[in-house]
């Protein structure tokens, strides 16, 4: 996934993350900041689960919409304040792709 976000509100029973629940290959400039909830495994900011060769580069989530403060296979929490500042946003184009 490359230059991704999500803001809805996701619930599952195991493996529930913000971007994918598994991630099987690469996650770059992605976000989340939906509300995140499982009923079996806490869930998780970014990506839930990853293959061993699977990567999240400068991805980030709301730890304060989602209600994930640190569980994540990759990314970085941000709080609310925090995801309003495109500084905190790595190597994102806030020029022709990305707004804040």
């Amino acid at each position: 996934m490359l230059d991704s976000y999500a803001l809805a509100n996701v619930s599952g029973e195991a493996y529930v993350a913000g971007v994918s629940g598994g991630n099987f290959y690469r996650i770059i400039r992605s976000y989340a900041a939906g509300s995140i909830s499982s009923t079996n495994i806490d869930p998780s900011g970014i990506a839930a689960y990853d293959d061993g060769d699977a990567t999240v580069t400068n991805s980030y989530w709301d730890m304060n919409t989602t209600g994930v403060a640190s569980k994540s296979m990759g990314g970085t929490p941000l709080t609310t304040m925090e995801m309003k500042d495109s500084a905190n946003f790595q190597n994102y184009d806030f020029e022709s792709i990305w707004d804040i």
